[in-house]
């Protein structure tokens, strides 16, 4: 199952200085990417060494023990604690990005007109050539009406939140349900649709009922047919 989704870019705007691909901060330093490293990590990165690094040089030039230890029980402590918020900040980002890349391969930001609105999709490219399009014969549309859209039919950035949850509980509705990918989402003309493909159809169709029955998220409306040539992905796969 690909439970690997690319960042969620529900709304135009400034751009987040935290909005962007996790990366091993150490990892691509080691490997001489430190420039391609976004600010935030290359900031976090510094301070952390810079501690560290102070805490072994009390150690070599420090000429009583006792002496020393009293400087770097401090400075350890708050290396330590500046290294856990890097951590655990990273991993806060990863889980509220819901992954810059999928399993499969990168996904991509394709646009578009139609009808004169404009039409924005993010898909997964690693699923035009993949091999698991040969057990997930079922196309899975699931798509709901944005709260108080833009002119142009796009959400807002009051709506993005609640896209998100909603997103959150569809999947997990089909998590239940069996083997699925996940091919990526499309926004166009006040609607925002999922769009899976599935090993059996059933299943899913049954837990989609029950997610709506219950009236925990928000409403939504879905299709299922099978699409064994994957016909209808590749409107988006086939233009990247």
């Amino acid at each position: 199952m690909n439970e690997h989704k690319a960042q969620r870019n529900s709304s135009s705007g400034p751009p987040n200085p935290l909005d962007f691909p996790i990366k091993d901060p150490l990892l691509e330093t080691y490997e001489g990417r430190w420039a391609q490293l976004p600010p935030i990590q290359k900031v976090g990165l510094t301070v952390v060494l810079g501690f560290w690094c102070l805490f072994i040089a009390t150690l070599v030039f420090s000429e009583g023990r006792a002496h020393y230890l009293n400087w770097l029980l401090p400075i350890l402590v708050v290396a330590t604690i500046l290294g856990l918020l890097l951590v655990a900040g990273i991993t806060l980002m990863r889980n509220r990005q819901r992954h810059a890349t999928s399993q499969s391969g990168p996904f991509s930001i394709l646009q578009g007109n139609i009808d004169g609105h404009p039409l924005f999709a993010m898909v997964d490219m690693g699923l035009r050539n993949s091999p698991e399009r040969q057990v997930l014969p079922f196309f899975l549309g699931v798509s709901t009406p944005l709260t108080n859209p833009t002119s142009d039919g796009l959400p807002t950035r009051s709506d993005a939140e609640n896209l998100n949850a909603w997103e959150d509980a569809v999947e997990a509705s089909l998590r239940s349900a069996g083997k699925f990918v996940f091919v990526g989402r499309v926004t166009w003309n006040g609607h925002r649709e999922l769009l899976y493909y599935l090993k059996s159809e059933h299943p899913a169709i049954e837990s989609l009922k029950t997610l709506l029955d219950s009236h925990s998220t928000r409403q939504f409306t879905f299709g299922c047919e099978r699409d064994g040539k994957w016909t209808k992905a590749d409107l988006y796969l086939n233009r990247g």
